[in-house]
C-alpha cells in the first residue's frame, strides 16, 4: 500500500512513495514484485482510513523492471559454471546478480569467480546475459560448496552518493536459485584383504557419475592423462574411472576386495558429473572425498613402501592406518595361538607358562603345560617330577630315582634337536667401512642379525645361529652370504614355525635394525634371501661326567649338568669340566651343578663318587632315621647294619635302643606260643591286658564275648539276644537278656564304637532303652514306615515317614487321611489347591442337593418311601465304613491268644513273634471299595492338597502344617454353605430364566400347564380345520349345541377357559382326533363363556376374582350351553348365577406352594436374596447334615490321643501323644492350637447343627404338613409322628457313639475298639427292634428294612469281635471273612433293589394316572385334520414314550404276583377281599424278598385298620369302636384328594369328597392295601377337630347309606353289624378270586386302563 506525498524536486507535485527503509533498524519498504512486461493497476482512495474495496478509483500504472522471479540455474562443482540463462525484463548495463546463502544479508558463498557476482555484459540487447566478474577459464572452475544457494538482484543507482552494487546487502531482490551439483566431502576407511565400497552422498549425483582415486589432490596439475593416474598402488587390476551404482536410495563405487598387497595410505576421491567428458583428470576435479586403505587386524606396515605383514605367532596388531599398524609383542611368558591376532586379548599364556593373578608364570617343577592357552599347568604322574621349570611335554616329567642315579644311560647325554635354516645375502651399498677392521664389522653384524631376527620371531637369541662367511670373490665389505639357523626342541615346534615364518618381514626388520644400529651408522646395506626354509636335525653331545637335564632337551653343550655322584666346582673349569667325583663321606644324589652333601655325623661312605645318602651307615644300636642316626623305636632293633629290623608279628620291645631279637616279648592280647617262638592271639571271651610271654587269663562277664586279641575288659561284648549293662566308670558290668522286650531286638556286640542297645524290630518304634511301641503308619505296600533299628540307630523311618512312630510326613510330603501314606508333594501350587477344594465343595453340593430334591419332591400328604431308603442305607453305610479306619490284617492278638501260640512255639519273651490278625487284606480292600462305590461321586482328598499348600506356605513349620488342615475342617460347613447357596442361585437365577425360554420347565405345575395348553390349542385347530372343511356332522352339532355357527375368532380363548375341568387324558384324545360329546360340549361352554364375559366381567373385578376363573367355574357350572348363555343374557340370573359362582371360588381352598409349583421343588419364580436364603436352607441343612459324620471323624482326630509307653530320667513314664501326629504331646503347647480348633468345631458344627435343627424342627407347629415335608422331610419322613426325632437325635448319638470309640482314647487299644463296636450296634438294634419308629407302609418295609441293615452292621462288628477274641486258624479266618463280605454285597444289593422298585412304581403308578380312563367314555367324533406336532415335539413325546414303555416293562416285576383288593361299595358294605394274579415260582420268591406276597398283604391290611382304629382312640379320643366299612369309605373318597394340599385345609376337601362319594353310590371301589395304608396316614395328619368333623360326617354317610338298604330291602337287619361294633378282621376275611363271567364283572365295576404301549389291560 503506497500513499502519494508532496516533493518538490525534481518539480514540484505528488509522488507515490511505499515508505522509506531503514535496514539497520529492520524496517524494509523497498519493491519485491517480480518484474513482467505487463505493468501493475494503481488505484487511488481518498479516505483517511480505506479498506481493500474502497481502492476503486485508477490512478495508473507501475511497471517493474529487472530479472524475471522464481529463475533457477545449476552448475557442477568442479565445472566451468555461468548464468546465460537468467531472463530480464527491460534489463540495464551494470544490473548485477550474486550468489548468496540468503538475499540482502551474510557473505559472499566461497569457491565463485569475482566473489559470486555476476554482472550483465551488453547493454539492452535481447542476447545479453551474466558473467562472473573476473572469468577466466580457470577461475570458472567452480569449487564451492555443494548445495542450493540464493540469486539475487541489484541494479547500481545512477546517483553519486548511492549505494554500490558491491555487498551482500545490496542484492535484496530474490531472483531465484542457485543449485551447486556434487558429492559432498567425506572419509572412507577400507581394509586390505576386504571388500571395500565408497558410498557418496550430495546434491543431484547420478549412477553415470564416475570417481577417480589418485594419491594426488583432485585439483593437482601432475598428472593429465588418465592412463598414467595410478589409483592404489598394489592393486593393479583397478579400473579407473570407477562407475556409481545405484544401492537403496545410496549412491556406491565398488572397489571389490582389496588384495592383501594394496599398499595402505590416503587416496583422493575425485568426482565428475554424467555431464562431462570424464576423459582425463582436469574433469574430475571435484573433491569427493579421501579413502584411507588402512592394514586389517593382524597384520601391520613394517617399512616404507611395503605393504601389510602378518602379524606372526607371539605378536599381536590392531591393524588401522599405517601410522598405528604397529606389531605389538605379547608379554614375556604369552604367545597367540594363531599368526594373525588382532589384540590383547588374543595374548595367552605360552607352552610352559600358566594364568595366575592376572599374568602368565612359568610352570614350576613337577608340572607341565604343552599347549598354548589360559588352562593350568598339569601335574606329572605320581612320583614324577620335572628337572626344570617351565616344562613344556609331558616327557619331561621323569621319576624321583631318576635324579639320583648313579649311572646315567647312554642316550642322556646326546640331545637331539631341529633347526629352521634359510641363508641371506648382504651387500654394503653405500658408506665408509675404513673405520672398522673385518672382525669388528662381522661382531657387529652378528649380534644385530641375531638380536633382530629374535626381536622378530621372540626366540630366545641363544637358540639363534648366525653364521657369516665372506664370499671367495669379494671382500666382506662388499657382499657376504649368511646362514641363519633356528633351534627348536622338536620336530613338531620346527614345522609350525616354517609354516608361520614369513621371510620378508624378517627381512623388513633386519633392514630397519641394520640402519638404526650406532655401530654400523652411515652405512646402507641391501639384504635378500636367497633360499627357502628348511627344517632339519641335528644332535647336541654332553661333556663327559655330564648329563642333559633329565626330561630335558639341550640345544647347546652348555646346557647339559653333572650327572650324580659328581659335584660342580667352577675351578676345574679349564680343565676336563666342571664335573668332579664326590670325596669320602660325601655323596650327591642327584643331578645338577651343585656341590656334594657330607654325611650326617657318624656315618661315612666306602666309595668316592656315592650317589645316595644310603651309602651312610649308622652303628649298632642305632639306624638311619631320616638321614640322622637314632637310637632303635620300641618294637624294632638294630644289629650295626644301620636299618631297624621290627620284632616278629603280635611282638614289641620294651625300650629303645634293642640290639637284637632276644629284646622282643609278646604284646597285649597275646601270649606266648613255644612251638614256634611267637606270639599268638587270646582265645574269644578272654583278654591279657599288660605285656609279657604269660598266658591269657582275664576272662569277659557271663553272656559276653570277644574278638580274638582283646587287651582289656573294654573289648568284651554282650552276646545275641543280650544287651550291655555298664557300671559307673562305663565298662561293662553285666549282659542282661533282651527276652521280654516286645518290639526291641539286642544285635549284641558294638556299634560305632559303643555296646550295641536295643533296637526296635521292624514295625516297632523305640521309646526308651527297653521299651518299644507298635507302629500304626504304613506304607503303600503295606509294610510298616517303621523299619526297626539299624546299626547305631535305634529307629529307622521309611522314605517319606519321619518323627515319633514314623508318623508324621517330612518336609514335601503330606498325606490326605489318617494313616494314609506319606505321599511327595509335587506340582502342587494354589490354583490347584482352589481346584480341588472347589471339586470337593462340587461334590458334596450337587450330591446333597440331588438328595434335598429328591425329598421335596416326595413331600406330600402320600409317602413315597425312596428317599427314607436312602436316608437309612446313608447311615448304615457311616456306621459300618468306619472300618476303613483298621487295618484289620495288622491288628494284635489279644494276650490270651497269644498263649497258646507261644507255648505251641516253644518260645519265650522276644523270640516268640506276635500274632497278626489273619484277616485277607483283599477283602478289607473289597470292602473299603464298596464303601466308596456308594458314595456316587469319589471324594476329592483336599486333605493332601491343603496339609502340601501348608507346607510351601510355611516351610519347616510343623506346627502350621498340622494346623492349616484343622482350620480347613473348622471352615469347611461354612463354605460348603455358600457354595450350596451359589449353587442354588446358579440354578434359580441363570438355569430356571434360560430353560423357561427355551421351553423347559422345572416344576410339575408348569410343566403340567404347558402340557395343557399345548392340547387345548391343538384342539382348537384341529376343531377349527374341521369346521372349516365343511364337515357338517360336527357343524351341526355345534350349532345344535350353541345355537349359532361358531366362527374361528371364537376359539381364540385362553387355554384355562377351553380346558376347564377336562382330564388330561381326555385332552389328549381329542386332540388326538377322538373327540366325545361331552368335552365338545365343555369346549363350547368355554368358548361361550369367554364371548359373554362382559355379562361378569365387571362383578368379578368388584370381588377381586381373576376373570379367567370365573368364566372356567361359568363354563362348568351349567348343564350346556344354550342354558349357559340363556342365564348369562337373563340379568336377575346372571346375578344370581355370579353369586354363587363367587361363593364358590372363594370357599374353595387355596392350594398351598408345594414342590410342583416350586422349580427344583425350592424356589419361586425370581427370588429376591432373603427369599433364596430362606429357599435354599433344606439343601444347605441337607449339606451340613451329610457332612457332618465325616466332619466328625475328623475334628475327633486332632483330640485323638494315645497313651505311649516311654522312658524318661531313667523312669517309665506314659505320655499321651496325637497319634495322626505322634510328634505332638496332648494339651502341651503345640497341641493347644489344634485342639482349640477341634473343641471350637465340635462345639460349633457337630453339637451345634444337630441340635439347631432339632430345635427347628420341633418348633414347627404340623411336622407332617406337606411343606414342612418338603422343607425338613428327609430328616423325619417316614417315622411315627411320635418318633419324629430318631434320626436327628438316636442315629446321630448312635454314629456319635461309634466315632468317638474309634476317633478318641476312650478304647486306647484297636482290638478294644472292635470290641466296643458290638455293644453299641447291638443296643441300637435292640432299641429299633422294640419302638419300631418308622410308618407301616408298604407292609412296614421301613422297620423291616432297618432290622436289616442293622442287623447285618451288628453281624459284622460281632464277627469280627469273636474272631479277635477266640483267634482262630487263618482258613477259618478266610471264610468268615468272605461271608461278611457277602453278607454285605447281598445288603447292598437288597436296598438297592428295595429302592429302585420304589422308584419304579413311583413313576409307574404316576404314567397309569395319566392315562386313567381313556376307555370310559367312546368317541362320537372322529376328526380327519389332526394336529401335527413339530419336530421338537414329536423328540420329547418318543422320549416320553420310551420310558414310559420300559417302565411298564419293568413294572410287573416289581408288582405283586397275588394282589389284595377289596371291593366295596357304599350300598353293598361288609367289603369283600379277592386276589388278582397268578402265581408262579419265580414270581413268588420274588414277591416274598420285596414283601409283596399275600400274607404280607394281609397283615399290613390288619394292621392298618388296627392302626386306623388305635389313631381315632388314642390320638383323637374317639369313644366308638370303627368297623372296617368307616375305613373303606374313607379310603374311596380320599382316592382323589390332592397330594400336596395341606393338613389343616385336608379336612374340608375331604368332607367335599365324601359328599361326592354319595352321589357315586352304585359304583363299586376296589381298595388296595396301599390304599388302606395311606388314607390311616393322612388322617393322623389330621388336627383334632377336622378328624372328628370327618368322622362325624363318614359315621352318618355309611349310617345313611344303611337304613336305605334295610328300607329298600336289600338286606335284613340281622345281615348287617352295627356301625360300632367292630368288625370281622380284614386280614382273616375270606378270599375269593375275581369274577370271570363278563357280567358279573361289569356287576363288580371294575375300571379298565388302556396302556399306551400295550394292548393288555391291567386291573386296577
Amino acid at each position: 500500500m503506497a500513499r502519494l506525498e508532496v516533493v518538490d524536486e525534481p518539480f514540484a507535485g505528488l509522488a507515490l512513495s511505499f515508505g522509506s527503509s531503514r535496514l539497520q533498524e529492520g524496517i524494509d519498504h523497498r519493491l519485491f514484485l517480480d518484474a513482467d512486461v505487463i505493468a501493475y493497476n494503481l488505484c487511488w482512495c481518498g479516505l483517511d482510513s480505506c479498506l481493500l474495496e474502497d481502492y476503486v478509483v485508477p490512478l495508473g500504472s507501475l511497471q517493474v523492471d529487472g530479472p524475471r522471479a522464481n529463475q533457477e540455474v545449476s552448475c557442477s562443482v568442479g565445472q566451468l559454471c555461468s548464468l546465460r540463462n537468467i531472463q530480464s525484463v527491460r534489463a540495464h548495463a551494470g544490473d548485477r546478480v550474486m550468489v548468496l546463502t540468503a538475499c540482502g544479508t551474510g557473505f559472499s558463498v566461497p569457491g565463485f569467480s569475482g566473489s559470486g557476482i555476476a554482472e550483465l555484459n551488453t547493454d539492452d540487447s535481447d542476447d545479453a546475459f551474466f558473467e562472473f566478474l573476473d572469468s577466466s577459464n580457470t577461475l570458472q572452475i567452480l569449487q564451492s560448496p555443494v548445495g542450493i544457494f540464493r540469486l539475487c538482484f541489484c541494479r547500481p543507482k545512477p546517483e553519486p552518493d548511492s549505494e554500490a552494487c558491491e555487498t551482500p546487502t545490496s542484492f535484496a531482490a530474490p531472483v531465484g536459485l542457485m543449485v551447486v551439483k556434487g558429492p559432498f566431502d567425506q572419509t572412507t576407511a577400507c581394509s586390505a584383504g576386504q571388500p571395500c565400497a565408497l558410498s557418496l552422498t550430495g546434491m543431484a549425483l547420478t549412477h553415470q557419475d564416475k570417481l577417480l582415486l589418485t594419491p594426488h589432490a583432485c585439483d593437482s596439475p601432475e598428472v593429465t592423462d588418465l592412463s598414467l593416474a595410478v589409483g592404489l598402488p598394489g592393486y593393479d587390476a583397478l579400473q579407473q574411472p570407477l562407475s556409481l551404482e545405484e544401492v537403496g536410495r545410496r549412491l556406491e563405487a565398488s572397489l571389490g576386495k582389496l588384495p592383501l598387497e594394496t599398499r595402505p595410505g590416503v587416496y583422493h576421491a575425485c568426482w565428475c558429473g554424467a555431464g562431462s567428458a570424464c576423459t582425463s583428470s582436469s574433469s574430475f576435479r571435484a573433491a569427493a572425498g579421501t579413502l584411507s586403505v588402512n592394514c586389517p587386524g593382524g597384520y601391520f606396515y613394517a617399512a616404507e613402501h611395503s605393504p601389510c605383514r602378518l602379524c606372526g605367532r607371539g605378536f599381536y596388531c590392531p591393524g588401522g592406518s599405517r601410522s598405528v599398524a604397529a606389531r605389538v609383542p605379547c608379554p614375556d611368558g604369552e604367545t597367540t595361538l594363531s599368526a594373525n591376532s588382532s589384540s590383547r586379548g588374543d595374548c595367552v599364556c605360552a607352552r610352559g607358562h600358566q594364568f595366575s593373578s592376572g599374568t602368565c608364570v612359568v610352570c614350576e617343577r613337577g608340572f607341565y603345560k604343552a599347549d598354548e592357552g589360559s588352562s593350568a599347568c598339569s601335574p606329572c604322574p605320581a612320583n614324577f617330577t620335572t628337572y626344570l621349570v617351565g616344562s613344556i611335554s609331558n616327557s619331561s616329567c621323569i621319576t624321583l630315582e631318576a635324579l639320583s642315579a648313579e649311572i646315567a644311560a647312554p642316550d642322556e647325554t646326546v640331545s637331539s634337536i631341529a633347526t629352521v635354516a634359510f641363508d641371506l645375502s648382504l651387500r654394503i651399498v653405500s658408506g665408509d667401512v675404513s673405520d672398522l677392521s673385518d672382525s669388528e664389522l662381522r661382531m657387529q653384524l652378528i649380534s644385530t642379525l641375531r638380536r633382530s631376527i629374535s626381536t622378530s620371531t621372540r626366540m630366545p637369541a641363544e637358540a639363534i645361529d648366525v653364521t657369516l662367511a665372506a664370499s671367495a670373490a669379494r671382500r666382506l665389505s662388499q657382499i657376504s652370504f649368511i646362514s641363519i639357523a633356528l633351534k627348536y626342541p622338536s620336530q613338531l615346534l620346527a614345522s609350525q614355525s616354517a609354516e608361520e615364518l614369513e621371510v620378508d618381514t624378517i627381512l623388513d626388520g633386519v633392514g630397519v635394525d641394520l640402519q638404526s644400529n650406532l655401530g654400523l651408522a652411515g652405512l646402507a646395506f641391501e639384504v635378500e634371501a636367497i633360499s627357502q626354509l628348511t627344517v632339519s636335525s641335528s644332535n647336541v653331545t654332553c661333556p663327559p661326567n655330564e648329563v642333559k637335564p633329565p626330561g630335558a632337551t639341550v640345544l647347546q653343550a652348555s646346557d647339559c649338568i653333572c650327572r650324580p655322584g659328581y659335584g660342580y666346582d667352577a675351578a676345574f673349569q679349564g680343565l676336563e669340566g666342571a664335573c668332579i667325583p664326590c670325596a669320602l663321606g660325601e655323596y650327591k644324589p642327584t643331578v645338577g651343578d651343585s656341590a656334594c652333601v657330607k654325611c650326617d655325623p657318624l656315618k661315612s661312605t666306602l666309595l668316592p663318587g656315592a650317589s645316595s645318602p644310603n651309602q651312610c651307615k649308622c652303628q649298632a644300636g642305632l639306624y638311619d632315621e631320616a638321614g640322622q642316626c637314632g637310637p632303635c623305636e620300641v618294637g624294632s632293633f638294630c644289629d650295626g647294619s644301620g636299618v631297624a629290623k621290627a620284632c616278629k608279628a603280635n611282638s614289641t620291645t620294651t625300650a629303645a635302643g634293642s640290639r637284637s631279637s632276644q629284646d622282643c616279648i609278646c604284646e597285649l592280647g597275646h601270649q606266648y606260643k613255644a612251638s614256634d617262638e611267637s606270639c599268638e592271639p587270646c582265645p574269644r571271651a578272654f583278654y591279657k591286658a599288660n605285656l609279657g610271654n604269660a598266658f591269657c587269663s582275664s576272662k569277659c562277664p557271663a553272656n559276653a564275648d570277644s574278638n580274638p586279641s582283646a587287651s582289656s575288659l573294654a573289648d568284651c561284648f554282650c552276646i545275641a539276644a543280650h544287651h550291655a549293662i555298664l557300671d559307673g566308670s562305663g565298662n561293662l558290668d553285666r549282659c542282661a537278656s533282651c527276652g521280654f522286650y516286645n518290639g526291641l531286638e539286642c544285635p549284641g556286640g558294638f556299634e560305632q564304637g559303643l555296646h550295641a542297645q536295643p533296637r526296635a524290630e521292624e514295625g516297632f518304634f523305640r521309646t526308651g532303652p527297653t521299651n518299644a511301641v507298635r507302629c500304626l503308619a504304613r506304607q503303600a505296600n503295606g509294610s510298616s514306615v517303621c523299619r526297626g533299628g539299624i546299626r547305631g540307630f535305634p529307629n529307622e523311618c521309611a522314605e517319606g515317614s519321619a518323627g515319633h512312630l514314623c508318623g508324621e510326613c517330612p518336609e514335601s510330603f503330606a498325606r490326605g487321611r489318617y494313616l494314609e501314606p506319606c505321599e511327595p508333594c509335587f506340582g502342587h501350587s494354589s490354583a490347584l489347591l482352589g481346584l480341588s477344594i472347589l471339586a470337593e465343595l462340587a461334590r458334596m453340593t450337587v450330591l446333597n442337593f440331588g438328595m434335598a430334591w429328591i425329598s421335596a419332591r416326595a413331600a406330600g400328604t402320600t409317602l413315597v418311601l425312596h428317599s427314607i431308603m436312602i436316608r437309612l442305607v446313608l447311615h448304615w453305610r457311616h456306621s459300618c465304613s468306619i472300618l476303613e479306619g483298621f487295618e484289620l490284617q495288622h491288628l494284635v492278638a489279644f494276650p490270651w491268644s497269644q498263649r497258646p501260640a507261644n507255648d505251641m512255639s516253644n518260645c519265650a519273651g522276644a523270640q516268640c513273634q506276635l500274632l497278626n490278625f489273619p484277616f485277607p487284606p483283599e477283602v478289607a480292600d473289597l470292602m473299603s471299595g464298596l464303601f466308596s462305590l456308594m458314595n456316587i461321586i469319589p471324594s476329592v482328598n483336599v486333605e493332601y492338597a491343603v496339609a502340601c499348600e501348608a507346607d510351601a506356605w510355611f516351610p519347616g513349620n510343623a506346627g502350621a502344617k498340622r494346623l492349616v488342615p484343622a482350620v480347613y475342617h473348622l471352615c469347611l460347613p461354612l463354605l460348603s454353605a455358600i457354595a450350596t447357596l451359589l449353587f442354588c442361585a446358579a440354578l434359580a437365577y441363570i438355569v430356571v430364566p434360560v430353560g423357561s425360554k427355551c421351553g423347559i420347565f422345572f416344576n410339575d405345575a408348569a410343566r403340567k400347564r404347558q402340557r395343557c395348553r399345548s392340547l387345548a390349542e391343538r384342539l382348537a385347530a384341529v376343531i377349527k380345520a374341521e369346521a372349516s372343511a365343511g364337515h357338517s356332522r360336527l357343524s351341526d352339532y355345534l350349532r345344535s349345541i350353541s345355537a349359532e355357527s361358531l366362527e374361528e375368532e371364537y376359539w381364540e380363548v385362553p387355554y384355562e377357559v377351553i380346558a376347564g375341568s377336562i382330564t388330561d387324558s381326555q385332552l389328549q384324545a381329542a386332540a388326538n382326533g377322538n373327540l366325545n360329546d361331552q368335552v365338545l360340549q365343555r369346549l363350547v361352554a368355554g368358548t361361550l363363556a369367554w364371548k359373554l364375559r362382559g355379562h361378569f366381567e365387571e362383578e368379578a373385578k368388584m370381588q377381586g376374582l381373576p376373570v379367567i376363573d370365573v368364566a372356567v367355574v361359568v363354563a362348568g357350572i351349567t348343564q350346556s350351553s344354550l342354558e349357559l348363555r340363556a342365564t348369562l343374557e337373563d340379568a336377575d340370573a346372571c346375578n344370581a348365577l355370579m353369586q354363587e359362582v363367587c361363593q364358590k371360588l372363594k370357599r374353595e381352598p387355596t392350594p398351598s406352594k408345594d414342590a410342583t409349583e416350586l422349580d427344583f421343588a425350592f424356589f419361586t419364580q425370581r427370588p429376591g436374596p432373603c427369599q433364596l436364603l430362606h429357599q435354599s436352607m433344606p439343601a444347605i441343612w441337607l449339606t451340613q447334615m451329610a457332612l457332618w459324620p465325616s466332619l466328625l471323624s475328623k475334628l475327633l482326630q486332632h483330640i485323638r490321643c494315645s497313651p505311649m509307653v516311654e522312658e524318661r530320667a531313667g523312669e517309665v513314664v506314659y505320655v499321651q501323644r496325637l497319634l495322626p501326629h505322634p510328634d505332638v504331646v496332648c494339651w502341651e503347647a503345640d497341641h493347644r492350637a489344634l485342639a482349640a480348633v477341634a473343641v471350637a468345631g465340635l462345639a460349633a458344627w457337630c453339637i451345634g447343627l444337630p441340635f439347631g435343627l432339632f430345635l427347628k424342627i420341633w418348633r414347627l407347629q404340623d411336622r407332617q404338613d406337606p411343606n414342612s415335608y418338603r422343607k425338613y422331610g428327609f430328616f423325619f419322613q417316614g417315622l411315627e409322628p411320635q418318633y419324629w426325632y430318631w434320626d436327628l437325635i438316636v442315629k446321630r448319638v448312635d454314629l456319635l457313639l461309634m466315632l468317638l470309640v474309634a476317633n478318641t482314647s476312650l478304647a486306647d487299644d484297636d482290638n478294644a475298639k472292635l470290641v466296643l463296636f458290638p455293644l453299641i450296634s447291638g443296643l441300637l438294634l435292640g432299641v429299633t427292634t422294640w419302638v419300631k419308629p418308622y410308618t407301616n407302609s408298604q407292609s412296614e418295609i421301613l422297620d423291616l428294612m432297618e432290622f436289616i441293615l442293622l442287623t447285618t452292621r451288628f453281624v459284622l462288628f460281632s464277627t469280627l469281635a469273636s474272631l479277635l477274641i477266640f483267634f482262630p486258624s487263618a482258613e477259618a479266618v478266610w471264610v468268615w471273612a468272605v461271608s461278611l463280605l457277602a453278607m454285605l454285597v447281598l445288603t447292598v444289593l437288597y436296598s438297592s433293589l428295595h429302592i429302585m422298585v420304589q422308584v419304579v412304581r413311583n413313576a409307574a403308578s404316576q404314567i397309569l394316572q395319566e392315562h386313567e380312563g381313556k376307555q370310559v367314555h367312546q368317541e362320537e367324533f372322529q376328526l380327519r385334520s389332526t394336529f401335527r406336532p413339530n419336530v421338537f415335539d414329536r423328540v420329547v413325546g418318543a422320549a416320553q414314550k420310551l420310558r414310559e414303555t420300559l417302565l411298564l416293562f419293568i413294572l410287573p416285576f416289581f408288582q405283586p404276583n397275588e394282589r389284595l383288593l377289596y371291593t366295596w361299595s357304599l350300598y353293598m358294605q361288609h367289603p369283600k377281599m379277592i386276589t388278582t394274579g397268578e402265581l408262579s415260582l419265580r414270581r413268588s420268591c420274588l414277591a416274598k424278598v420285596l414283601r409283596l406276597d399275600l400274607a404280607t398283604q394281609q397283615d399290613a391290611a390288619r394292621k392298618s385298620y388296627h392302626e386306623f382304629v388305635d389313631t381315632w382312640g388314642s390320638h383323637f379320643e374317639g369313644r366308638e369302636v370303627l368297623n372296617f366299612d368307616i375305613l373303606c369309605a374313607l379310603t374311596a373318597s380320599a382316592r382323589t384328594l390332592p397330594a400336596t394340599i395341606s393338613n389343616s385345609k385336608l379336612g374340608g376337601v375331604w368332607i367335599k369328597e365324601l359328599k361326592g362319594l354319595s352321589s357315586k353310590s352304585a359304583d363299586e371301589w376296589r381298595l388296595s392295601v396301599d390304599d388302606l395304608q395311606t388314607t390311616v396316614q393322612r388322617f393322623g395328619a389330621l388336627p383334632s377337630n377336622s378328624a372328628r368333623e370327618l368322622m362325624s360326617y363318614a359315621q352318618d354317610l355309611v349310617e345313611t347309606a344303611l337304613q336305605v338298604q334295610l328300607d329298600q330291602g336289600f338286606c335284613s337287619a340281622d345281615d348287617l353289624s352295627p356301625l360300632h361294633e367292630g368288625s370281622e378282621d380284614p386280614g382273616t376275611s375270606k378270599l375269593s378270586k375275581p369274577p370271570e363271567d363278563p357280567e358279573s364283572e361289569s356287576q363288580s365295576m371294575s375300571m379298565v386302563v388302556k396302556l399306551p404301549s400295550e394292548e393288555s389291560f391291567v386291573e386296577m
